[in-house]
């Protein structure tokens, strides 16, 4: 195996994750959440145009916090007003995505680590260059592949 500074997403992308779950852009805030119940392992689910071209996610953390919410247990930060708002106000999952947020096969490991921590996500979509999903890496997949377990 490589030098650990030189994995690459496709040194350990598919090995836990291994098919990601998408949607296209219309669907509907209750079917994402029953597309996440699916899979036990995703932590995001990737939207699609009618191309089949990644536009953008939500997360699962998106959710949990939209629930906690909606159901008084939180108010929500100054900083996450407008997201939240949006979620209420709509029931479409293209209307409240994450931008997106992308990365390919050859990127480095240690800095899409760093694109994940800063973008605050636990799974980013695998794209081609035409931007269609070919995978998804999964934070645990990053965990596997730098502590060689």
């Amino acid at each position: 195996m490589n030098n650990i500074k030189q994995l690459l997403v496709r040194d350990v992308y598919k090995t836990i994750s291994l098919k990601p779950t998408v949607v296209p852009e219309n669907t509907k805030l209750e079917d994402v959440i029953r597309a996440i119940i699916k899979d036990p392992v995703t932590r995001s689910v990737y939207v699609v145009d009618s191309k089949q071209k990644f536009i953008g996610f939500i997360t699962v953390l998106q959710l949990l916090r939209l629930t906690q919410i909606r159901e008084g247990g939180a108010l929500p930060r100054i900083d996450e007003t407008r997201e939240i708002f949006q979620i209420e106000t709509t029931s479409r999952i293209d209307e409240v995505m994450h931008p997106s947020i992308f990365v390919y096969e050859d990127d480095s490991l240690l800095k899409v680590l760093g694109k994940m921590l800063e973008e605050k996500v636990q799974e980013l979509p695998v794209v081609s260059k035409e931007k269609k999903i070919i995978g998804d890496l999964n934070c645990l997949e990053i965990l596997k592949g730098f502590w060689k377990i």
